[in-house]
């Protein structure tokens, strides 16, 4: 697989403690009209180990074509990754017509976190996020957020490039 690196491309990364409320977080955000990606993060100061975290990114393009066709998160440690596959099944696809839907394939090593559903809507699929219910040490590091984002509306044509960007966590015991 080929990856492109853009000087334009920012990540999104939120993580969230179940237990604190959002006066607690930090709020840091980096934009740009002409970015692939918006990246912003919610940070806790302190990522304690079972803590709840969550990583996201969000497509954005100045000439409106916002969906992606597959996002891989993988930690780059070990080089463990889980995907997600969005798709349209039907002759008519093509004209927004069909049905749509998601897979999920993971390593064995990330089979508990979870790409929630309220970030998936028919046809705009914009915004990737991965949950990690109880982050570990081994998350600690590198995470690296790799879409294939659609050169046209609904990825018509088979027309997407692939853009990536990187988001660093810190976990403690």
């Amino acid at each position: 697989m080929t990856y492109f690196r853009y000087s334009n491309i920012i990540i999104v990364m939120g993580m969230i403690i179940p237990w604190c409320n959002s006066a607690g977080l930090r709020r840091r955000e980096l934009l740009n009209s002409n970015m692939d990606l918006d990246v912003s993060s919610l940070e806790q100061p302190d990522i304690k180990v079972g803590s709840f975290v969550s990583l996201q990114c969000n497509v954005r393009d100045k000439e409106g074509y916002f969906n992606w066709r597959s996002c891989i998160w993988r930690r780059s440690r070990d080089n463990k990754s889980c995907k997600r596959l969005y798709g349209c099944a039907g002759q008519f696809c093509f004209v927004g017509f069909g049905e749509y839907k998601t897979d999920r394939i993971c390593d064995k090593e990330l089979q508990d976190t979870t790409f929630p559903e309220n970030n998936f809507d028919d046809k705009t699929s914009t915004i990737c996020r991965i949950e990690i219910p109880k982050v570990r040490l081994e998350d600690s590091g590198e995470w690296i957020c790799s879409i294939q984002k659609c050169t046209y509306p609904l990825c018509a044509f088979g027309s997407y490039k692939t853009i990536e960007g990187r988001i660093n966590i810190k976990v403690d015991p």
